[in-house]
């Protein structure tokens, strides 16, 4: 049977029935149905001449490279991915604009129709059996090979459940394959996908870890990762949500090393992640959660872990104290207005509020010293029976700058704010060094949402 002109103007509504000849080996498919669309092109179920079921993508190239010169790279990266995958990829030419990818087709759901359709999250050791099968049937190979996956996601992901209980994972869609350290010349419409691929100059093998890493973190979460472009800031953004994920230490260990922000930690091999994710599979009392209760569950915690913002913050604030003022007499080398200001504005943001300390700067003579007031920072936890105090001494009431100490609940601070040192001295226990006493204060509270900036 003679096969159908494939319009340019027709790729994305090809009907039941239409058939497409590969030219290379004199074969035709004829299309089923169409299977979706997306940023690299129109995807249809089809049947080879045998009856096969396989999977025809028509893409269509950037203005940066040819139909000829894209098929011909194609080809030649099929045949690497065939070898080391026993796949069975090819392409070719449809017409002067377009190219046809085809694959065989795989039964299932793609894992986030997967998480939809059965209205549940994975759990730590679900999440981490889905990377260990891709790691070990596809990552690998790939890499062994120099070759360079790109896009793992969600979408392209098969979920298969078998007959006898156990789910199989296949990756799919190699069309955005690049050999290690490979330049990024741009051949289809896509360079990855934007919050689970890293866009940039120069692909390496890190980056499938990274982007499983952030597939595991939809699989636990039902929410895809955010997009972050600057790298500094992409690192600030994952440590925030990865370390609120409801998993043990020792998976969000690998999970973060998968991310790869920290070079001298980060995964250089396969086998080594194989290693680690086989050590870390089953995580302790893991719960099953349905997909709405995950994402809540997912949105309270990472307002609850405190922003890398705020710690870089924490950490100028501590670093500042020593560059400036620890080892000083504090009565004679007082702490700035900026500093104070600085201070106030991170212990708000920890959750802190505002009182003031009325004293005199003679304690043991009042009537003849100076009134000031000086700051004193509360905050309590909503599950904790007592309260965090950070004093604001500065050197006029004690030696210190600052001094930390906690209160019962029940106890009217007011009644002590306004007494002299040795009363104040029987009622609360403080650090004695400046350095400590602001550490304590600046320890996350728990249970506390903190503000996004």
């Amino acid at each position: 049977m003679e096969a159908d002109l494939v319009e340019h103007n027709c790729i994305d509504h090809l009907a039941s029935g239409f058939l497409i000849k590969d030219t290379h080996r004199e074969i035709s498919y004829t299309i089923q149905e169409p299977l979706g669309n997306g940023g690299e092109g129109f995807s249809y179920l089809a049947l080879d001449p045998e009856g096969g079921q396989k999977v025809v993508k028509i893409i269509t190239p950037s203005a940066s490279s040819t139909t000829l010169n894209l098929e011909e790279k194609l080809r030649e990266e099929f045949r690497v991915i065939n070898r080391a995958l026993g796949t069975d990829y090819t392409s070719f030419p449809v017409n002067p604009l377009d190219i046809a990818v085809v694959g065989d087709f795989v039964k299932g759901l793609n894992l986030e129709q997967e998480v939809i359709q059965t209205d549940r999250a994975f759990t730590q050791s679900e999440a981490a059996e889905c990377m260990l099968q891709l790691l070990k049937g596809y990552v690998k190979p790939l890499h062994d090979e120099g070759i360079v996956h790109r896009d793992i996601k969600p979408q392209n992901i098969i979920c298969t459940h078998n007959e006898d209980g156990s789910v199989k994972y296949t990756l799919i869609d190699f069309g955005n394959i690049r050999q290690n350290n490979g330049l990024a010349t741009i051949t289809l419409t896509m360079k990855g996908t934007p919050g689970y691929s890293r866009i940039k100059g120069q692909y390496e093998f890190s980056d499938d870890f990274y982007s499983l890493a952030k597939t595991a973190y939809f699989l636990i979460t039902g929410r895809h990762p955010e997009f972050v472009g600057a790298e500094k800031y992409d690192e600030m953004n994952d440590g925030e949500k990865f370390s609120a994920l409801r998993v043990d230490n020792k998976f969000r260990k690998t999970l973060f090393r998968m991310l790869g922000h920290e070079k001298k930690k980060a995964y250089t091999s396969a086998d080594d992640l194989i290693r680690d994710l086989e050590k870390a599979r089953n995580g302790k009392a893991e719960l099953e959660l349905d997909l709405s209760s995950a994402k809540a569950l997912t949105l309270y915690r990472e307002s609850s872990v405190m922003p890398e913002s705020l710690q870089r913050r924490i950490n100028g604030i501590k670093a500042r104290f020593v560059e400036e003022y620890k080892g000083a007499v504090a009565k004679c080398h007082r702490l700035s207005d900026e500093y104070l200001r600085d201070l106030e504005e991170v212990l708000m943001e920890l959750g802190y509020k505002r009182m003031v300390r009325g004293v005199f700067t003679k304690p043991f003579f009042p009537r003849s010293g100076e009134y000031v007031e000086l700051p004193v920072y509360e905050r309590s936890g909503k599950e904790s029976s007592k309260r965090e105090i950070l004093s604001v001494d500065n050197g006029i009431i004690s030696r210190n700058y600052f001094r930390f100490f906690t209160l019962k609940e029940e106890t009217d601070l007011g009644d002590y704010l306004i007494k002299d040192t040795n009363i104040f001295l029987s009622y609360f226990k403080w650090y004695k060094t400046d350095l400590k006493a602001l550490e304590a204060a600046f320890k996350p509270a728990p249970y506390f949402v903190y503000q996004k900036s």
